[in-house]
């Protein structure tokens, strides 16, 4: 294959139209089809932002507002439905990407067939990792490097989970997750982003495509820059942990 894959970058911002600025003006022409889905959830603050995009840059895809929270994974699974590129990659407003970081991930995606989900290395604003990996086993994985200043720039396709501020998956591995019947009986949504509240999206997904037989995959051959916002708070996310759960069991996965 010598042809660059489409991509559909599923952008999601919630009320961080500076953010939201910063992580646009990151994402250039890098030779290859691409359409970019701005999702803005309870953010009438970063419509502006958003609405210029398109007209100064000439890519294609649009912006949708909800002003309803519905959340990172219920907005990324919408905005998937909106493309056709054969590949999408997710990601929160808080990230910029390097010169050729979406070429590089997206090429990683499309041409490894067993490669189910794909996640680049994360820095913070202080250069610190927020992202060397997730491994272990799937009754305990654990974070690799964490606040680590260099290293961890290896690819391994034995992660356990793809942090979700940043996805690449191919459009078929997308609809294959989704129309799964375990996972069509259990959630209703039109993608295969689980429909918790905060967290634990990511480790379904990446649980699941590994069900199917895929591999996730950290890529730490690309670093983005993932300004650090949201804390677990244990209460609060309980009930989505239990979710989770509730989902790897309906589906025979082991979880933690």
């Amino acid at each position: 294959m010598t042809t660059k894959p489409g991509v559909d970058l599923l952008v999601v911002d919630y009320q961080t139209p500076q953010k939201l600025r910063r992580m646009l003006a990151s994402v250039r022409d890098e030779g290859h089809p691409l359409a970019v889905w701005i999702g803005l959830v309870e953010s009438p603050e970063s419509e502006g932002v958003a609405r210029d995009f398109h007209p100064h840059t000439g890519f294609a895809g649009e912006v949708v507002n909800w002003v309803d929270n519905v959340g990172y994974n219920r907005a990324i699974n919408r905005l998937g439905t909106l493309g056709t590129n054969e590949v999408i990659a997710c990601c929160n407003s808080d990230i910029e990407f390097p010169p050729d970081a979406i070429s590089k991930l997206a090429w990683a995606a499309w041409a490894e067939p067993e490669w189910g989900v794909v996640g680049p290395r994360q820095i913070d604003d202080r250069r610190r990792l927020s992202a060397g990996g997730i491994f272990g086993t799937p009754t305990k994985p654990t974070h690799r490097g964490w606040r680590a200043i260099d290293g961890y720039d290896d690819v391994r396709d034995d992660a356990i989970y793809v942090v979700g501020s940043v996805v690449f998956m191919r459009r078929q591995v997308w609809d294959e997750l989704t129309t799964c019947p375990d996972y069509r009986t259990f959630c209703g949504e039109p993608g295969p982003w689980l429909d918790v509240e905060h967290f634990y999206g990511d480790a379904w997904l990446s649980a699941h495509a590994r069900a199917h037989g895929y591999k996730a995959v950290y890529y730490g051959d690309v670093t983005v820059t993932h300004t650090l916002g949201g804390r677990r708070i244990k209460e609060r996310d309980r009930p989505d942990k239990a979710r989770f759960r509730a989902a790897c069991d309906a589906h025979g996965i082991e979880h933690e």
